[in-house]
This record gives C-alpha cells, sequence and structure tokens, in this order.
C-alpha cells in the first residue's frame, strides 16, 4: 500500500512539474511574439513596465488601468482572447482595490467583456457605472449601443435607456446626437426631427443638423 501512495505521490510532482515547465514555455513564447510583433511591441513594452511599477507599489491605480487598456489593444490586435482575459483581470484589480469610488474601470470593463462576447457582463458593469455617476451621457449611449449592437433589446428598452438620460443629464448633446440618430434609422422620422431641431438651436455653426432636419421633412412630405 506504502509503495502505491510513493508512485502516486511522484507520478503527481512529476505533472505539477511538467505543468510548470508548460508554463513557463508558454510565457517565453508569448513574450518572444509579444515583443517582437510590431502591432504588439509598443504596448507590451508598456505593460512590463506597468507590471514593474506595481512590484513596488501595489496601490498604483494608473499603473493597473494602463495594464487594463494595454492587454485590451494587445488582445484585439492579436485576436486572442487570452490577453482580453488579462484586461479583465487589471480592471478587477482596481475595483476590488478602490470599489465603485469612479465609473471608468467598470466602462472599460464592459469594453473588455463585449470584445469577449460576454455581454450580460458588459450590462452589469454599465448599470454600475451609471450607478456611480447617473450624470455621464456617455454611459447611457455605451448602454444603449450594447442593447442595439450586441444584445437585441427591444426598441421600447432601448429608448427608455436614452429617455432617461435625457431626463438626467445637463450637458447631453451627444446623447442628442446618439437618440436623433437612432430615431433616424428607426423611420420615426417626425420623433428624429424633434432632437434635430433642439441641436441646430444648440449648435448653430454645424450645418450638419440644419441639412438633416430638411432631408428628413422631405421624406415626411
Amino acid at each position: 500500500m506504502k509503495k502505491i501512495i510513493l508512485i502516486l505521490i511522484a507520478v503527481a510532482v512529476s505533472a505539477g512539474g511538467g505543468l510548470a515547465g508548460y508554463s513557463y514555455q508558454q510565457k517565453q513564447k508569448d513574450d518572444k511574439f509579444l515583443s517582437t510583433n510590431p502591432q504588439t511591441k509598443e504596448a507590451y513594452e508598456l505593460v512590463k513596465k506597468r507590471e514593474g511599477q506595481l512590484k513596488k507599489d501595489k496601490n498604483d491605480y494608473d499603473a493597473y488601468m494602463s495594464l487594463g487598456f494595454n492587454w485590451k489593444g494587445i488582445g484585439e490586435v492579436a485576436k486572442n482572447d487570452k490577453y482580453l482575459w488579462k484586461s479583465v483581470k487589471a480592471y478587477n484589480a482596481v475595483i476590488r482595490k478602490w470599489g465603485n469610488k469612479a465609473y471608468l474601470p467598470f466602462l472599460n470593463q464592459a469594453n473588455v467583456y463585449i470584445s469577449l462576447k460576454e455581454y450580460e457582463r458588459a450590462e452589469d458593469d454599465l448599470k454600475i457605472a451609471l450607478e456611480i455617476d447617473v450624470g455621464e451621457q456617455n454611459l447611457y449611449i455605451a448602454l444603449a449601443d450594447l442593447y442595439k449592437n450586441y444584445m437585441n433589446k427591444d426598441n421600447k428598452e432601448i429608448k427608455a435607456v436614452y429617455e432617461k438620460g435625457l431626463k438626467t443629464v445637463i450637458g447631453r448633446g451627444n446623447l442628442v446626437v446618439s437618440y436623433a440618430a437612432y430615431l433616424r434609422d428607426l423611420g420615426e422620422y417626425k420623433e428624429a426631427i424633434k432632437y434635430y431641431k433642439m441641436l441646430e438651436q444648440a449648435y448653430p455653426n454645424i450645418p450638419t443638423y440644419s441639412s438633416m432636419v430638411k432631408d428628413l421633412e422631405s421624406k415626411i412630405q
């Protein structure tokens, strides 16, 4: 019996050593690929620099945020999800350490989740971001875009996001632009004109909005 146990221990140790060796070899392979690829070289240099900073200071907020940003860029260029998950790991570290003090880590992480096709996780992060800063217009746009382009939500839910933002946000130019374009694409020209006229009045030096009003009015006629 003792002999069998010793054999099992030896096999387990051997397997563990093999996994460690594979992990090290894979890390070396990744390092060489990312360091020499012209599309990832610059971002990977920043990754290594930020990792070095975090070894000295585990509470370096900017280093974590930079890691998240650069791993996302590498993942998208290399078309490899494992690098995108490294980005998620960096943003998760920020969220664990600093909690709900700022919306940006949640927004950034949501964008990574979209790249990973983890749409429900992205939705959760965007909703948390909106709880943190209910007056940030770009969060409403991001959530509406998620619903429109990835989650196939119905028009009622998408409109509800826009309309909540319009009732809440003070400086809302980008939000109005996005909503007007959405209504135009739906074929709801009369409603779209209302918002393009708002933009026309707010930004008289931008001729695009006047042209859009005329174009939509002609379609109604």
